[in-house]
């Protein structure tokens, strides 16, 4: 996972982590929102003439608390036009992707399932099937 992700994610790749505010959404719910997110980021790199978006996407449930973890491809955003975007709560810009960070951060990214937790993974089309792929 981490080579396949070191060729389509380059230096400046944005890692960031999106939770709710208030009461935790149903793992449904949580797809939706994610989903809308997506295409609102989307609209906004076209409308800024940004590339098209690429990005992964992992969904977690830890006890109660869900969030999202997103791997994008480079875009220079504010913190508060993030959080805008999202609309659900914050969005937190974890940082920048050096070239010496990929390695711990797919690790953290691909975390082993443990009880009580579910994890779902999302990748936009123009990378899945190179991701899912031999």
């Amino acid at each position: 996972m981490e080579k396949k992700l070191g060729k389509v994610f380059k230096e400046g790749a944005l890692l960031i982590t999106m939770t709710y505010k208030g009461e935790p959404p149903s793992e449904k719910v949580a797809n939706k929102e994610i989903h809308k997110f997506l295409l609102r980021v989307t609209h906004w790199r076209r409308k800024n003439g940004l590339s098209t978006l690429k990005y992964v996407v992992v969904t977690e449930r830890k006890g109660a608390k869900v969030h999202h973890h997103l791997l994008i491809n480079p875009m220079d955003i504010s913190q508060a036009k993030m959080t805008e975007l999202w609309g659900q709560g914050r969005a937190k810009i974890d940082k920048s992707i050096k070239k010496e960070d990929f390695r711990p951060m797919v690790r953290y990214l691909t975390k082993e399932d443990a009880n009580g937790k579910w994890e779902k993974w999302i990748f936009s089309k123009n990378i899945k099937d190179f991701m899912v792929g031999n």
